[in-house]
């Protein structure tokens, strides 16, 4: 008798798959008998799958006969694969592997690393970006923006953007918005002092400074008779314009003498 490797899914390796003649047969002594002898399953070529989408391969591959099982995937994250493609195989492409006992192992992209913020308002800036850099999120990251407010004290976080609960990527930011305090100012009683303090006081408070001069018998030259608006008001907020009268002394009277 001879024998032949011939490939089969159902018998194992090295066992006979059919005979010619056939079994059962009645055939003349010494008569040669050929023997079919299983290979095993027929190994398959694999193609390259890197940069398809992990679905696409499992499908194709189960059209080839790989059992579903043997299709292993390891998610791993990448900033330039999209997500749920395919970062790379094993075995490599052209490998000759057996469909029904051979496994394949892919790198499958989860899309980039992420990290979770939370809120932080309320919290002062600085401990706001002591914890976003604590989850991995960089300064570049961070967008300071200050605004005033009535209520929240200043140097505290007013509010946030993305919200709390957002993944955030190594691409995305996130804004603060950072209280300077109240947009209100206290206006002091500038009366008496020399112009040039009361405008010092007033640029320094955030006020623009205007000047007016009149003539005072109780104001002396240079010094401040009275501010518009005045210390009483409590509306005045930084940027407002505060208008500073100013003495020109006492108004000069003319005497006229009747010569006779």
């Amino acid at each position: 008798s001879t024998a032949d490797e011939v490939p089969s899914d159902t018998i194992e390796k090295g066992h006979v798959v059919k005979t010619n003649p056939a079994a059962g047969t009645m055939i003349k002594k010494n008569r040669s008998v050929r023997l079919y002898i299983s290979s095993g399953t027929e190994k398959v070529s694999l193609k390259d799958y890197q940069g398809e989408a992990i679905d696409d391969a499992q499908e194709d591959l189960q059209k080839n006969g790989f059992l579903l099982k043997n299709i292993q995937i390891k998610k791993v994250n990448s900033e330039t694969v999209p997500e749920d493609q395919i970062i790379s195989q094993d075995p490599g492409k052209d490998s000759k592997v057996d469909p029904k006992k051979d496994t394949i192992t892919f790198e499958v992209s989860s899309g980039p690393e992420t990290v979770e913020i939370d809120d932080y308002s309320g919290m002062t800036y600085e401990d706001a970006r002591e914890s976003l850099l604590q989850i991995g999120i960089v300064d570049g990251q961070i967008n300071r923006v200050d605004a005033s407010d009535e209520t929240v004290p200043a140097g505290e976080v007013i509010s946030q953007n993305p919200v709390s609960g957002t993944a955030l990527t190594s691409k995305d930011t996130i804004t603060l918005k950072v209280s300077t305090g109240s947009s209100y100012v206290k206006l002091d009683d500038l009366s008496g002092q020399d112009k040039s303090d009361a405008e010092t006081t007033l640029t320094n408070l955030g006020l623009k400074y205007t000047e007016q001069e009149e003539f005072s018998d109780d104001v002396a030259a240079g010094k401040v008779i009275r501010t518009d608006p005045g210390a009483s008001t409590s509306s005045v907020k930084v940027g407002d314009t505060v208008t500073v009268y100013v003495s020109k002394g006492p108004e000069s009277k003319e005497t006229t003498f009747n010569v006779t």
